[in-house]
């Protein structure tokens, strides 16, 4: 599958979301809230995609790339 996992490191909680940042809400799918320690595992497929960047819609500064390997795109 085509899946990964977040762990939120943090001691707040994280909503994770896909950028570009909407302060009204995140295009693509709703993955939710991460409570400290929790981990969440994400199916993050969009089609006609290679990649996506995803951040913390509570601060969307903090943001991570994740880029398909060849079964998932």
């Amino acid at each position: 599958g085509c899946v990964i996992t977040v762990r939120n490191k943090s001691n707040k909680t994280i909503k994770v979301g896909v950028n570009p940042h909407s302060a009204s809400g995140d295009p693509g799918a709703n993955y939710g809230q991460l409570s400290p320690g929790e981990v969440g595992i994400y199916d993050v497929r969009y089609p006609g995609l290679s990649e996506i960047i995803l951040h913390n819609h509570f601060n969307p500064a903090q943001k991570f790339k994740v880029i398909y390997g060849e079964g998932c795109k």
